[in-house]
């Protein structure tokens, strides 16, 4: 897969309870993208995007001209949930023009 030149990438960075999830909420709303695809861990952007219970479902909303879809991963262990995100991604991979947001990324890569 080749990058696109033309998205931009953010990272939202700073100590636990410093207000990175409120802020970005608060960009949420007032940018009111409209293709919206959220990588949901902790269950808190109910009132940004309706939740999309499997990959199918996922699937069928990226497709339409407009979404704001979140999804709550079930895996409980680490792998499991590393490879939940895995196939997230490849799905949103097709999602052209989407912002997509993810939370608690630490929880689902490392630095190497």
């Amino acid at each position: 897969m080749a990058a696109d030149a033309k998205g931009q990438s953010w990272a939202i960075l700073a100590a636990s309870e410093m207000g990175k999830g409120v802020w970005l909420k608060a960009r949420l709303k007032a940018d009111k993208p409209a293709r919206l695809v959220i990588w949901d861990t902790n269950d808190e952007y109910q009132a940004a995007a309706r939740e999309v219970a499997t990959f199918a479902e996922l699937l069928a909303a990226i497709h339409a001209p407009r979404f704001a879809v979140r999804y709550v991963p079930k895996g409980k262990t680490a792998k499991a949930l590393r490879a939940e995100f895995e196939t997230f991604c490849t799905l949103v991979y097709v999602a052209e023009g989407a912002t997509i947001v993810v939370e608690e990324l630490a929880d689902v890569t490392a630095s190497s």
